[in-house]
């Protein structure tokens, strides 16, 4: 028995500009079939009277009933609907008798006539895209009705609509700039046609003018050699805008064929299921192999003596792939664990100097937060903290958090360093340089005292003093012992003091430690 819908989907009266949304769904489940003659509101089509039907086809009451075709012959269907629908036979017999009047010439223009008119109200029309308006499903193939006979269509899913959109949209925009691809690339051959015919005519007048020595010639020539070097640059330039062009058709084919697929996936996927077409083999990709330069190198000097006009071709030396003596050697196990320790003590003085940074920094990110806080509270917004002592309690926490880092960093900064010493590597002066030496007079230098110190003749100054005897020199005085009396202020509760040397004197220091050993 012919599977067949309960009813039609044609929602003719839905294309109504003054039907809001909710009123075309409505609309759209009151509708009845094509094929019922008894339908006499004026708004629907009224078809032939089947002799052979003796009832109609329920009116669509549920949602449901539209989305799932049954096939008639069932028990369920024998209660709801008691005739069977007209066939194609009786379809065909009807669009005769329709025709009986019409002369014998024009019946076939009649029948196509018809038919096409009772398939042109059964086609719907969409005001708005709606999820609701397609199967919740996916993309199937089912029974359904073109108005005049059952035919297979195809249920549509937002998604597949979305993937029809797209690749008809970047199908129109591959065709647009294909065509002007094609214009412009014609526009650059004629110019560069014509680019190439002045640069030979600039050519032939330099010939002309290779004598001339006059003023009049030698300011010719040099304007001619400009204008030369123009139009090569042009010419070249030429090239530059077919590879933009190219880049530009394939980047918008690239496109075409990822909408496609997309779409092509849906398609594949409903059509394999109707049986309509064989499901793909799987086939296994062939593996990357590893391509050996010499032996391509051979196979490729192979082919250029073949394709030579002579065949006494020298035999080509085997390709010199010696190593370049400008690579760096492979470092050993002393230089691995060198770099790996230097890599260490940076990583942790980075380290430091975050956690310095964030630390010396606390007091401006709090007085900003607290700002924010009170600008939130004037806009009546929500505030990062919902009281004052939230805020307080955060922010004592923040700066255990930011002192424990500090002195965690500290630490390992030290624990880097202390092991870069003991294996003799030098860290002292690593990120530490002496600007502007070239200059005395831009800043003191640390080689500034041994340079002066080395200008002395200090061997003949130290023989001359242990040959002299302290009491012989008259000038010289034992210390009285006197105490200086001076005045010193206590230091108040808000004063403070920075022990640590930076700059020049940390440099200095640095310096000193090294030489001492400590």
């Amino acid at each position: 028995m012919r599977r067949t819908l309960r009813s039609i989907y044609n929602p003719r009266r839905a294309i109504r500009q003054t039907q809001q949304p909710d009123q075309l769904r409505t609309e759209l489940k009151r509708l009845p079939t094509a094929r019922d003659s008894h339908s006499t509101n004026g708004e629907s089509p009224t078809f032939p009277e089947d002799p052979s039907a003796t009832s109609t086809v329920p009116d669509v009451t549920t949602k449901s009933e539209i989305s799932e075709p049954e096939c008639v012959g069932t028990e369920q269907d024998d209660v709801e609907e008691q005739a069977t629908p007209p066939t194609e036979e009786t379809d065909a017999q009807q669009v005769a008798q329709e025709a009986e009047a019409v002369p014998d010439s024009g019946t076939r223009s009649v029948r196509s006539t018809e038919g096409g008119e009772v398939r042109q109200r059964a086609y719907i029309t969409f005001q708005s895209e709606d999820a609701e308006d397609y199967t919740t499903g996916p993309a199937r193939m089912v029974c359904a009705n073109d108005g005049v006979s059952d035919c297979a269509a195809l249920l549509m899913t937002i998604a597949l609509s979305q993937a029809v959109k797209r690749a008809v949209d970047a199908q129109r925009i591959f065709t647009k700039v294909e065509m002007q691809a094609e214009i412009e690339e014609d526009e650059i051959n004629d110019l560069e046609n014509k680019i190439i015919s002045e640069i030979s005519n600039h050519e032939m007048r330099l010939c002309t003018l290779e004598n001339d020595e006059t003023s009049e010639g030698v300011e010719q020539k040099l304007s001619l050699g400009k204008e030369l070097d123009i139009l090569g640059l042009m010419q070249r330039n030429t090239d530059a805008r077919r590879r933009g062009l190219d880049f530009q058709l394939k980047r918008q084919a690239k496109e075409l064929r990822r909408c496609q697929g997309e779409l092509s996936s849906v398609m594949e996927e409903a059509f394999i299921d109707a049986n309509l077409l064989e499901p793909a083999l799987e086939k296994l990709l062939p593996t990357p192999q590893v391509i050996d330069l010499q032996t391509e190198y051979q196979s490729f000097c192979e082919e250029l003596r073949w394709n030579a006009e002579n065949d006494h071709l020298v035999f080509i030396e085997p390709l010199d792939m010696t190593e370049d003596k400008y690579e760096r050697p492979p470092v050993s196990a002393e230089e691995q664990a060198r770099d790996d320790l230097l890599n260490t003590y940076w990583r942790a003085q980075q380290r430091l100097q975050e956690a310095e940074a964030h630390f010396d920094n606390r007091e401006r990110q709090r007085y900003q937060e607290l700002q924010a806080n009170f600008d939130a509270a004037d806009r009546g917004e929500e505030t990062l903290d919902a009281t004052p002592d939230d805020f307080d309690l955060r922010w004592v926490q923040h700066v255990q958090n930011l002192t424990h880092e500090l002195v965690e960093a500290e630490a390992a900064f030290t624990a880097a360093k202390q092991e870069c010493v003991e294996a003799g590597v030098d860290v002292c002066d690593d990120d530490r340089i002496s600007g502007f030496v070239d200059d005395a007079g831009d800043g003191y230098r640390m080689s500034f005292e041994q340079d002066q110190v080395a200008s002395v003749p200090s061997t003949k100054i130290r023989t001359w003093l242990s040959s002299v005897d302290e009491l012989a020199s008259p000038s010289y005085h034992e210390p009285g012992g006197l105490p200086d009396d001076w005045d010193a202020e206590e230091a108040d509760i808000s004063d403070s003091r920075s022990l640590v040397a930076e700059g020049s004197d940390r440099r200095r220091i640095e310096k000193w430690r090294q030489i001492c050993g400590l």
